[in-house]
C-alpha cells in the first residue's frame, strides 16, 4: 500500500510540473507569436521630401514605437503601391499623401496625418470604397478653442466663427456657456462686411483652419479690426499666435506621433481601425503683450493647459 501511495504522489507532482511546464510553453508560445506579429508589421510613412515636419513626425515615431516596428520613410510624389507589403500601415502626411493613399493603398490601414477635419472628410468623401482609414486631425476642435476662450474671458457669450462657406457641424448647444456662431464670406459683399457683423455680435473671434479667410495677406487686418473693436481672436495656430491672436491650443509632432502610436497598437488588437479623431495631446500658447494690451489678466499656458485637460477628462 506504501507503495502504491508513493507513486501516485510521485505520478501527481509529475502532472502538476506538466501543466506548469505546458502552461510555461503555451505563454512562450503566445508572447513569440505576439512577437513574431509585431515583428512583421511594417509601416510606411509617407510625405513631402525634405521637409522639418516629416523629419522631426519620423522621428518622433521611431523613437516612441516598439523597437520591433519597422518604419520606412517615402516621398508622396509617387507612391508605388504595389511594391508596399500588404499587411502595412501607411502614414499619410499632408493631403497629397493621404490622396494617393485613398485611391491606391491594397487595403492597408491609412492614418491621415497633418490634414485638417474638413480636408479629410472631403477626400474620403471623394474616395467612398477605400481602404481601410483613420485619422488625426491636425485643426484643434473648436469646444476646446472654445473652453480656453471661456477660462480667459469667463464673461464670454458668444463666439465667431468665420470661414469662406457656410459651416454645418457647428455644435448646435452652447460651448462652456458660449453660443457660437458662423459668419460665411460668401454670405457678404465683402470680407470686411463680414468681419465688422461678426465684431458687432460676438465677444471674441474663433478661428478655423480656413486658408481662404485666415492666411498671411488677411491675418494683420482681422487683429487690428478685432483690436480696434477690443475683441482677440483665439486660434486657429500657433503661427497665428505668433502673429498676434491672444490663444490657442495646439498639438506638436511628438503629440501626434504618441497617439499614432496608440492607433496602431489598438489596431493591431481589435484588427479594425479608430475612428477619426481630434489630437488628444495638446499644449497651449499664450501672447501676453497682447494680453496686456487688451487690459487682460489671464493664468498662465500651463496652467491654461492644465485646466482644459481636467474639464476633458471630466467629459
Amino acid at each position: 500500500m506504501a507503495g502504491i501511495i508513493s507513486s501516485l504522489v510521485l505520478s501527481l507532482i509529475a502532472s502538476r510540473r506538466y501543466a506548469v511546464w505546458t502552461a510555461l510553453m503555451l505563454a512562450l508560445s503566445l508572447a513569440t507569436a505576439a512577437s513574431a506579429q509585431e515583428f512583421s508589421l511594417k509601416i510606411y510613412v509617407a510625405g513631402p521630401e525634405r521637409t522639418p515636419i516629416a523629419a522631426k513626425f519620423l522621428e518622433e515615431f521611431k523613437a516612441l514605437s516598439p523597437a520591433p516596428w519597422r518604419a520606412e520613410f517615402i516621398s508622396d510624389a509617387n507612391i508605388h503601391f504595389s511594391t508596399l507589403e500588404n499587411d502595412a500601415v501607411i502614414l499619410a502626411l499632408g493631403e497629397r499623401a493621404l490622396q494617393q493613399s485613398l485611391a491606391g493603398a491594397k487595403g492597408q490601414l491609412v492614418i491621415s496625418l497633418f490634414v485638417s477635419r474638413s480636408d479629410y472628410l472631403r477626400l474620403t468623401r471623394e474616395y467612398p470604397g477605400a481602404t481601410p482609414h483613420t485619422a488625426i486631425f491636425l485643426d484643434a476642435p473648436l469646444q476646446r478653442q472654445a473652453r480656453l476662450a471661456g477660462l480667459i474671458l469667463p464673461t464670454a457669450r458668444t463666439a465667431g466663427v468665420l470661414s469662406a462657406q457656410p459651416l454645418t457641424d457647428l455644435p448646435a448647444t452652447p460651448v462652456a456657456g458660449q453660443l457660437l456662431s458662423n459668419y460665411p464670406l460668401s454670405q457678404y459683399e465683402s470680407a470686411q462686411r463680414m468681419l465688422s457683423a461678426a465684431l458687432d455680435n460676438t465677444d471674441y473671434l474663433l478661428g478655423i483652419l480656413d486658408t481662404d479667410v485666415f492666411n498671411g495677406s488677411q491675418i494683420k487686418h482681422i487683429l487690428l479690426t478685432a483690436y480696434r473693436h477690443n475683441r482677440f481672436l483665439i486660434g486657429p495656430s500657433l503661427a497665428f499666435v505668433k502673429a498676434g491672436a491672444l490663444a490657442t491650443t495646439y498639438s506638436t509632432s511628438a503629440d501626434f506621433a504618441r497617439q499614432t502610436t496608440e492607433i496602431v497598437q489598438r489596431y493591431l488588437t481589435d484588427k479594425k481601425p479608430a475612428p477619426a479623431e481630434h489630437s488628444r495631446y495638446f499644449s497651449v500658447a499664450v501672447n501676453i503683450q497682447v494680453a496686456r494690451s487688451l487690459n487682460l489678466i489671464i493664468p498662465d499656458a500651463y496652467e491654461l493647459q492644465h485646466r482644459l485637460e481636467m474639464s476633458e477628462a471630466e467629459q
